[in-house]
């Protein structure tokens, strides 16, 4: 869904405006449903206003059905498509926009079906699901009148299919989609998205190594972008020949184009383009033996992401400022007015008490009423205010903590792989053994700083809930069992033994086997890390009336008791450590807690200091 317009929009300005419509419209008619559907579009662009695009669409349905407007009141389909769309309720999404497509084309309403197949196509198209993205692509491609009435956006249709096909595996068939779509825009002459639909063509035709074919159409996409003046298309397709030239073992002429698109990110003062030329320029010099160069480049763009990782964080804490700025000055606003509402009430109450003696009574005790509703709003006003700077307080403590994980626990793999590059670097003639444990000491390295970054952006994915349930009954003895199997080698490293026991033989549940054992692997993976040598570990599973038990006890460091209430907070880290020479950045356990509300599960623990802790993860039946 294509939807822009400025985050301003807010659920007591959507109220305001919907009673203002009330108000002003003493009859329905055609001219205010199209004002209702305008507004609407503008909101859809905010995800968090999914509540208010499903009470916009029942009252569009319902004020355009009171009037038989069919062209306005489907707008109420799609707009409560959108929302369930926001909200991850993705079969109510498809059954609004099935809604729209169905109407639109019983009526006859060109506009409106393109609309209904480009919201449906791209909701299967996110969701994975690429056959029914296929055929509803190509239900459009095929309709007769948008090739008529509308071929540029009918263009757009073949670019999704093409896209399709290459999901699906068909590239034959992307490429001719492609083609078509090339096709369509050049009749119409619509320069700018050529453009752009060359560009990534051409990034497909080297995947399928039609190196001549992708030059041709780089060395075109360079002479367009340079005349129209897109300085940004035009550093894509630089990347693009960069990367064709060291494809063609053209060293020089792609050390040049990386060159080139490096000064043209520098000049754009674009960090994303920044970061992106950098990793590209690290894997060239490495292929070509240049690892001091490569390594140079890996470095220049970890500043890099350093920093936007930073202005985006310094972003949202501005925001949430400004926020709570602007509710303060209405709140202050508000009270001015009450002020000056109550002195005009108290007037009106002198002039009419000199004639009405018997009613001042009975106004009084209303004008006190009024007075303690307004107080009792202010108070609820000021707890949300507080609530709101708690909430900026814990937003920046959780930047504190992850610039604190970013700068010093990656620094360290980092360092550790320079030092170990410099002593390979020495040794690559002297000696063979040095070099070989030199090899295998920056490959431990590399993959202690992957795990941490791989757990970072894991935390950041579960705060969006992306993650689609797979449901299926499982053995969940048996998963425990497959699990302390594979930890066996971990534990056997340390002499730890883990004692397994379960109430049953066989305890059967309908769940996601994935996040589950992965919400196990990391409680089982601590219990080990914190645990002495020469120690165990007791697993247990067990089953209630109405809940699973996984119960993972170790009998380890412990953790400090003041430090006990951020164990599962995101990014909180404890002073505790782990017993031998192993990692650990605290992330797994905010993992744990996110992996527990998926499942609609618990997870807590009990520990004390030098004797251990017990984690239990309940599932319910």
């Amino acid at each position: 869904m294509n939807k822009s317009f400025p985050e301003t929009l807010n659920y007591s300005f959507l109220f305001l405006l919907i009673f203002s419509f009330k108000l002003q419209a003493q009859t329905v008619n055609k001219a205010y449903i199209d004002s209702l559907i305008i507004t609407t579009q503008y909101l859809g662009a905010d995800e968090s206003k999914a509540d208010s695009l499903i009470l916009m669409g029942d009252l569009i349905e319902k004020k355009g059905k009171e009037i038989g407007y069919k062209k306005g009141f489907i707008y109420g389909y799609r707009f409560k498509g959108w929302a369930y769309d926001y909200k991850g309720q993705y079969d109510k999404a498809i059954a609004q926009f099935l809604m729209f497509l169905k109407v639109a084309k019983m009526e006859g309403f060109v506009d409106e079906e393109i609309m209904a197949y480009g919201d449906l196509g791209g909701l299967y198209s996110f969701m994975g699901r690429h056959e029914d993205a296929k055929k509803t692509f190509q239900l459009a491609t095929n309709n007769a009148k948008f090739r008529k009435e509308q071929p540029r956006r009918l263009s757009t249709f073949y670019n999704n299919l093409g896209l399709t096909y290459r999901k699906l595996g068909l590239k034959d068939s992307a490429l001719l989609m492609y083609q078509q779509s090339m096709k369509l825009k050049e009749e119409v002459k619509d320069t700018v998205g050529l453009l752009n639909l060359k560009t990534n063509l051409s990034v497909f035709l080297m995947e399928e190594n039609k190196l001549a074919e992708a030059e041709k159409m780089i060395v075109e996409n360079i002479v367009l972008c340079k005349k129209l003046d897109k300085k940004g298309d035009l550093w894509h397709n630089y990347l693009n020949y960069a990367s064709l030239k060291s494809k063609q073992g053209k060293t020089k002429e792609a050390e040049e184009y990386y060159n080139r698109a490096n000064q043209l990110a520098n000049e754009l003062d674009n960090d994303p383009f920044r970061n992106e030329i950098y990793e590209a320029q690290a894997a060239f010099y490495e292929k070509t033996g240049n690892f001091k160069k490569a390594l140079e480049m890996q470095q220049a763009a970890k500043e890099v992401a350093e920093k936007i990782l930073n202005q985006q964080t310094n972003e949202k804490i501005s925001e949430l400022r400004e926020t709570f700025n602007a509710e303060e000055k209405e709140r202050i606003n508000k009270l001015l007015n009450a002020e000056l509402t109550t002195k005009k009430t108290q007037q009106g109450f002198l002039i009419v008490g000199i004639s009405m003696l018997l009613l001042l009574a009975g106004i009084i005790a209303f004008a006190l009423q009024k007075n303690r509703k307004k107080n009792q709003q202010l108070a609820h006003q000021n707890d949300l205010i507080t609530l709101q700077k708690d909430k900026l307080t814990e937003l920046n403590e959780e930047k504190n903590s992850l610039i604190s994980i970013v700068s010093h626990d990656l620094r360290s793999p980092f360092n550790t792989i320079l030092m170990w590059a410099e002593t390979l670097e020495a040794n690559l003639e002297k000696s063979k053994e040095k070099a070989k444990e030199s090899l295998a000491m920056i490959r431990k390295s590399a993959l202690m700083g992957e795990e941490m970054v791989g757990n970072i952006l894991d935390v950041e994915k579960m705060e969006i809930n992306t993650h689609q349930l797979d449901l299926k009954e499982i053995n969940l003895v048996e998963l425990s069992q497959e699990l302390i199997a594979d930890f066996a080698p971990a534990a056997s490293g340390k002499n730890i033994e883990i004692k397994f026991d379960s109430t049953q033989k066989e305890i059967s549940h309908l769940t996601d086997q994935s996040l589950l054992r992965r919400a196990l692997e990391n409680l089982l993976s601590n219990a080990l890390k914190f645990s002495h040598p020469d120690s165990e570990v007791d697993f247990s599973i067990s089953k209630k009336e109405k809940q699973i038990l996984f119960q993972i006890k170790d009998y380890g460091v412990g953790i400090p008791k003041e430090e006990q209430h951020k164990i599962f907070s995101k990014y909180g880290r404890t002073s505790a450590s782990p017993t031998s020479d192993e990692s650990s950045t605290g992330l797994g356990l905010s993992i744990v807690k996110r992996i527990s509300e998926e499942l609609g599960g618990e997870v807590w623990f009990t520990s004390e200091i030098n004797k251990g802790s017990e984690f239990v993860f309940s599932l319910s039946i």
